[in-house]
């Protein structure tokens, strides 16, 4: 049996859990299988040091990863996208998505500039939690994802 949207509590419910129980409702409300949390912690840790004292604009300046700004607004199906990071040609591209939530996008680009060997939905995990941590957010930054 499905739930209703009252039954599922909305985005903002989340927000006053705690950091794990948002991370594992997030995942699973966008169909996702819920994340090894212990992995994605050592994870975020072993990024955070490479991050140092740095800030994320200045880690991917010093990657040599450009931040750029488009007026496109690319999707694939019912997708639409905030950021696209091209390793390859050292750009960050921001999209009009990005706006009002753009260091959080940036600190989210940074883990996966950092931590190119983590890959699939476990790196989304990684990056949303890495992002919370650099911007001190107390929420997870993965509930941007959520529709409404």
């Amino acid at each position: 049996m499905s739930k209703s949207k009252s039954e599922e509590g909305s985005q903002e419910d989340l927000h006053a859990l705690p950091l794990d129980v948002q991370v594992e409702a997030c995942e699973v409300r966008l169909g996702r299988r819920p994340p090894d949390l212990a992995r994605a912690h050592r994870e975020v840790a072993s990024a955070l040091a490479r991050l140092g004292t740095r800030t994320p604009r200045e880690a991917l300046a010093d990657l040599g990863v450009a931040i750029a700004l488009s007026g496109d607004d690319p999707s694939i199906g019912t997708t639409t996208f905030r950021a696209l990071l091209d390793l390859e040609e050292r750009t960050l591209t921001l999209y009009p998505r990005a706006s009002g939530v753009a260091d959080v996008v940036i600190a989210h680009e940074t883990f996966h500039a950092l931590s190119p060997h983590v890959s699939g939905a476990h790196a989304e995990v990684c990056a949303n939690l890495f992002a919370t941590a650099v911007q001190g957010l107390s929420w997870y930054a993965g509930l941007l994802d959520l529709p409404g």
